[in-house]
């Protein structure tokens, strides 16, 4: 039976006491419990291997398409000045390529980005119709 959790750290003491048999969560969650070895990483629901732990299985080969990360991004007023937020867009791009910071990066479990503002416009649509669909087929109603 699912359980849900208001939030990573609850969860991943859970599934290092064992008191649930399985724990889905970010990697920058889980990550300094599955290096320690106190939590066993099954699988990434990505497309493609991790940077973090580029071994780790993909749970894509077993459920095709499953394809399911946690990202972050910046967002500001939708009148934003176009050179304005290609100026902040690569100002963060190139913070996240200096070499301590995309270390300290990995590190933690994320993975630095650095897409355009149209990618990334791109993604949160696709992301935003993604789970308007799960939501539909699941039956689950807006509040």
């Amino acid at each position: 039976m699912p359980v849900p959790y208001k939030g990573g750290a609850p969860l991943v003491i859970d599934v290092m006491g064992g008191h649930v048999e399985l724990g889905i969560g970010g990697l920058i969650t889980f990550q300094p419990q599955v290096r320690s070895g106190r939590v066993r990483l099954l699988g990434i629901a990505s497309l493609t291997p991790s940077l973090v732990f580029p071994d780790a299985p993909l749970i894509t080969k077993e459920v095709p398409g499953f394809d399911v990360l946690s990202w972050w991004g910046i967002f500001a007023p939708g009148n934003t000045p176009r050179d304005v937020v290609t100026r902040i867009r690569d100002d963060i791009a190139a913070v996240l390529q200096v070499p301590n910071v995309r270390e300290r990066l990995l590190e933690l479990g994320g993975e630095p980005g650095g897409e355009t503002a149209e990618e990334f416009n791109a993604r949160v649509r696709t992301e935003i119709a993604r789970w308007i669909k799960v939501a539909k087929e699941a039956g689950i109603k807006p509040q």
